[in-house]
This record gives C-alpha cells, sequence and structure tokens, in this order.
C-alpha cells in the first residue's frame, strides 16, 4: 500500500469538507510552514518550496470572494504575500522571506480574530 497516495487523498477529502474559516487558516499555516523550511533548506530545494508556498497563495486567491470589501482586501493582502514570494524566488533575499512571513502572521491573526464571526 503507498502510505504517501493514502494520505494525500485524505488531506484533499478533508480539505474539501472545511469551512473557510478553517481551511483558510490552514492553508496560511502550511505556507508559513514552507516559508520557515525554506530557510533552513539547501539553496537546491528552496526554489521548490516557495513554487509549493505561491501555489498555496493562489489557491487563497481563487477561492477569494472578490465583491465583498473584506474579500477586496484579503485579495490585496495575497496578492502582496505573492510579489513577496517573486522576489524571494528571483533574488533568493531574506528581507523578502521576512517580509512575507510577517503578511502571512498578519492575516492568520485576522483570521483568528474573526473565527468567531464568520458562520460556518
Amino acid at each position: 500500500m503507498d502510505y504517501k497516495k493514502v494520505a494525500e487523498v485524505y488531506k484533499k477529502s478533508n480539505a474539501a469538507t472545511l469551512s473557510m474559516s478553517e481551511y483558510v487558516p490552514l492553508l496560511l499555516t502550511e505556507c508559513l510552514d514552507l516559508l520557515r523550511l525554506y530557510e533552513e533548506s539547501p539553496e537546491n530545494l528552496q526554489k521548490e518550496l516557495i513554487l509549493k508556498a505561491q501555489q498555496l497563495i493562489f489557491k487563497l486567491m481563487a477561492n477569494t470572494n472578490r465583491l465583498s470589501v473584506e474579500g477586496s482586501r484579503s485579495l490585496a493582502q495575497y496578492m502582496q504575500i505573492n510579489q513577496c514570494l517573486d522576489q524571494v524566488r528571483l533574488t533568493q533575499s531574506n528581507p523578502h522571506v521576512k517580509k512575507a512571513e510577517k503578511l502571512l502572521l498578519e492575516t492568520m491573526k485576522s483570521w483568528q480574530d474573526a473565527k468567531p464571526i464568520v458562520k460556518k
């Protein structure tokens, strides 16, 4: 039995049943974990980690309601995070990693603060 495939299928089905108030912080946490791993990884793995982080941000952008004020703000924040990740990928610059981490933490805090308000 291929346990990696089983784990991947489980993750996908679990993510499909999460509410947005659970799904978004999960993706943000995973993105933050990738950035922390980036800082500890050899150079040959760093680009792949940044690309994975960007894919998570793209998922968030795709699932954002652009018609609401809150959605527009979230989208702007995700775009700013993505720009930092682009800069990291292009320049391998540590200040951009720190800025992306800071933006991710701010976004996570906003979601935690809003969680009691968001309906499931």
